[in-house]
């Protein structure tokens, strides 16, 4: 999902971002396609900014 870039917002590498969350550079490249993870593009880079590795670690509560 491609949004505008916020200003001051800070980014990650897809490198830095799978070494924050402890997966592959592979695994967060597939929840990119998959569209699992906002993320801009630079070129032919992906930035993915540090407020989805927030979303991502947040634990969420169940439903019965």
């Amino acid at each position: 999902m491609e949004t505008t870039a916020q200003e001051n917002e800070e980014f990650f590498t897809v490198e830095e971002m799978a070494e924050k969350l402890k997966m592959s550079t592979r695994t967060i490249r597939r929840h990119i396609k998959a569209g699992n993870i906002t993320y801009f593009k630079l070129g032919r880079e992906f930035r993915i900014p540090v407020s989805e590795i927030e979303r991502l670690t947040v634990p969420r509560k169940k439903t019965i």
